[in-house]
């Protein structure tokens, strides 16, 4: 803690100890050279008392010497307005000594009016609310130490960007976004080794009884065009097919209602309880994932649970525990139970694309069949900036 007024740092001492800050005794070099920075100070121990004289350059020397001492983690810049003190200037040389550090510095100025933060320097109304943000800080930062690598003892999938090269991890998502085709999404999820069902693109009813034939019956045909997000909506969705008589019949009603040549998905047929895994963005807290009642159970019930970026499983094992339809996945009334641990495989998956493709502006998985070797992306799709494939 470094200010102009001692009264001020004690008050700011007992707010940390309140909440568990530790204020570090600094070492003798550190204190020989506050003493040398600014010679007037009134005292170097901890909290750093400039003096009621102290001026920005004041400031700024003990800031630099703060900073690069390695005896503390961040600092609290504390400052009374008096006759001789220029806030505003003292803010200036403040967050020019903070820029390209790796030491936090927040800011607190008493007695002269709102203060605004300057560059990476948060200003806060008071000391105590500076306390307070800097010890949720250090909660979250050690929660994200515990849980490296989405809180699994192992390494999943390299994400890599759409074209194969690693995934920058500024780049913003693009406004100009769109829905991906159905096999470029399908093929993005098996990035981190999500299973989805064997399928076919096709634009024919010939070409859907070929693709039938080849998968093995039972088949689902619906439209494979991106931007239909909900399919079943539109009924443009056909399941239960059992032969090629019935795969003609739905190709040739779904290439009516679209448009000769307009492109089919044929797929496996897999059953079994059904879950939503979704990835959406918050301007901020980032990515966040939702599990959730699968199919029309989720609107139906408002059955979700969302968490943030970075994932433990054993939260995720929690938020599946606590949706409604969890009994039918725990195997109510004699049913099978799911295989939990390939669950929270799949949604700690989605947490890892959102985090590492930050294009990624929105992904639905639903529904996603819970089978007994797993689960099945039955249904994927995946909003991104146009021009990106996997």
């Amino acid at each position: 803690m470094l200010g102009n007024a001692g009264g001020l740092g004690i008050l700011a001492a007992d707010a940390a100890q309140r909440v568990g800050l530790r204020l570090p005794e600094l070492s003798p070099q550190t204190r020989q050279a506050l003493g040398t920075a600014v010679p007037g100070a009134a005292s170097t121990t901890n909290p750093v008392d400039l003096g009621a004289a102290a001026g920005p350059e004041s400031y700024r020397g003990a800031l630099d010497v703060l900073v690069s001492s390695g005896d503390v983690d961040a600092v609290l810049v504390l400052t009374a307005a008096t006759a001789v003190t220029d806030l505003e200037k003292v803010g200036e040389v403040v967050a020019a000594g903070a820029a390209g550090v790796d030491v936090p510095v927040l800011s607190v100025a008493v007695g002269g009016g709102r203060s605004a933060g300057v560059g990476s320097v948060t200003a806060f109304r008071s000391a105590e609310a500076a306390i307070h943000a800097l010890a949720r800080a250090c909660t979250y930062a050690e929660w994200r130490r515990q849980n490296t690598g989405a809180g699994s003892d192992e390494q999943g999938p390299v994400v890599t960007d759409f074209d194969g090269s690693p995934a920058p991890p500024s780049r913003s998502a693009a406004t100009d976004a769109g829905w991906l085709a159905a096999a470029d999404a399908a093929a993005l999820l098996g990035e981190v080794g999500a299973r989805v069902p064997t399928m076919t693109t096709v634009h024919s009813v010939e070409g859907a009884e070929d693709a039938a034939e080849r998968i093995g019956f039972p088949v689902v045909v619906k439209a494979a065009a991106g931007e239909i997000v909900h399919k079943s909506d539109a009924r443009l969705v056909r399941t239960g097919l059992h032969d090629v008589r019935d795969v003609a019949a739905a190709a040739g009603d779904l290439q009516a209602a679209l448009g000769t040549g307009s492109p089919l998905l044929v797929q496996e047929q897999v059953t079994g309880p059904e879950l939503a895994i979704g990835l959406t963005r918050d301007e901020r807290f980032g990515p966040l994932v939702m599990v959730a009642s699968g199919g029309v159970n989720l609107d139906l019930w408002q059955d979700q649970v969302f968490l943030m970026s970075p994932l433990r499983r054993s939260e995720i094992r929690d938020a599946l525990g606590s949706l409604r339809t969890w009994p039918v996945l725990d195997g109510f009334r004699g049913g099978e139970p799911v295989d939990v641990e390939a669950v929270v495989d799949l949604v700690e998956a989605a947490g890892r694309l959102g985090e590492e493709h930050p294009e990624i502006v929105e992904m639905d998985l639903n529904p996603v069949v819970c089978t007994p070797s797993g689960p099945v992306c039955v249904d994927v799709k995946v909003r991104a900036p146009r021009g990106h494939r996997p």
